[in-house]
């Protein structure tokens, strides 16, 4: 299977990412981020050899404790600053993928890091639900997950996304 047939198959895979409906026919082959399945080509499930088919050897390597698996995760870091790529892996697959890149999009909404919390309400014509996590950072979500449920979120610090994320939900 190519790799654009593959993406395909995922994103048919991920028709409903927190209300929102997302077709094939909506999504082309190297979509900066699709809701709920992909950053960059990085799809949520790869195995490792798969990502690193794709992006290469990681600039970096990390493991992060989850207190509430009670396991590490390991996670690959690619690029720098504001053009981060962080890649999630639990049991050998990718469960988040994280970008801070203004280059890296939502399709079709043109929506990531740099867009208002505002634009996104407005473009996403979702109930996003979000919270304050300190007095200038706050997390909004296409939909809170269960166990194996694909979703997409935006943290904003003053009201303002840097960090965009496509992720399935552990517990």
């Amino acid at each position: 299977m190519t790799r654009t047939t593959r993406m395909t198959a995922l994103a048919v895979a991920a028709t409903v990412a927190g209300g929102l409906l997302v077709t094939t026919a909506a999504v082309p082959a190297g979509a900066d981020i699709v809701l709920g399945s992909s950053i960059a080509e990085v799809t949520i499930g790869q195995r490792p050899a798969e990502v690193r088919e794709l992006k290469g050897k990681p600039r970096k390597v990390t493991k992060r404790r989850d207190s509430d698996l009670g396991e590490n995760l390991k996670v690959w870091q690619y690029g720098k600053n504001g053009r981060r790529l962080d890649i999630t892996f639990y049991r050998r697959e990718v469960v988040e993928v994280r970008t801070q890149s203004r280059k890296q999009r939502v399709y079709p909404y043109d929506i990531g890091a740099g867009s208002t919390k505002a634009e996104i309400q407005a473009k996403l014509r979702a109930d996003l639900q979000c919270f304050d996590r300190s007095k200038s950072v706050e997390e909004c979500w296409t939909a809170f997950t269960d166990p194996g449920e694909r979703s997409s979120w935006f943290r904003l610090r003053d009201g303002v996304v840097y960090m965009t994320a496509v992720m399935v939900g552990l517990y």
